[in-house]
């Protein structure tokens, strides 16, 4: 007999609802909010935003400001930088340890999800690629077995998808920046730990070469771009 999956709580779908508006850029970066604000759009009460909120500072993606409420998560050059960083340096570790643990049917299944969402080229469709990007990525970096990371990597990861989102929104519309994740699941099959790690890495660099396209060439990035310049 298969029971239905709880109802998640009020406080949880207020951090989902909450950090997907963040997430897609709907609230900017640098903006400021408050819980109050926040009750009116989401129609949810006010102790499930505050605690939502108190989750989301502690996920870096909102800070508080004292007597204002609080600001979503600025974006700069340098959380570019520190977001590949961070992920050049424990993702490909990772998923290198989850070799021999995965079950296929459900990787594949992930992957179908990557190739379904995104074929239309809207920015709807775009943050529905990368939200079933970040999943499949999540997914093999919970079976490294090593909690730490994983809740590193599911931080870096969200931060990453906001990055991605506002690069690929800025890119040509009828350029398909979908990946098959083929290489990848070949490695894994083979429990190839080498090839493994060296597929991860090539993914991370191929999001940071698009997203520092899109800082380069965009006039929304020309905040980013002048930073570039002086640093």
């Amino acid at each position: 007999m298969t029971h239905a999956a709880p109802e998640p709580s009020l406080t949880d779908q207020a951090f989902e609802r909450i950090r997907k508006l963040i997430l897609r850029s709907d609230l900017e970066p640098g903006a400021e909010i408050s819980a109050a604000q926040l009750c009116d759009r989401l129609g949810l009460g006010l102790a499930p935003i505050r605690a939502a909120l108190a989750r989301l500072e502690q996920h870096g993606l909102v800070g508080a400001v004292p007597r204002r409420g609080y600001i979503v998560a600025p974006l700069t050059l340098q959380t570019v930088r520190d977001v590949f960083e961070m992920r050049l340096l424990l993702e490909p570790a990772a998923l290198r340890k989850a070799v021999g643990k995965v079950d296929f049917a459900h990787l594949e299944a992930l992957n179908d999800a990557c190739l379904r969402a995104g074929r239309d080229g809207t920015t709807d469709g775009r943050m529905d690629y990368l939200v079933a990007n970040r999943e499949f990525h999540l997914y093999l970096v919970r079976l490294c077995g090593n909690a730490l990371m994983t809740e590193t990597l599911a931080r870096v990861l969200d931060e990453s998808t906001r990055v991605l989102h506002l690069g690929l929104s800025h890119q040509n519309r009828s350029r398909d920046d979908r990946t098959t994740h083929s290489a990848l699941i070949d490695a894994l099959r083979r429990e190839d730990g080498e090839a493994v790690e060296a597929v991860t890495r090539e993914e991370v660099l191929t999001s940071r070469r698009l997203v520092m396209d899109a800082i380069l060439s965009s006039e929304m990035f020309r905040s980013l771009r002048l930073e570039t310049q002086r640093g």
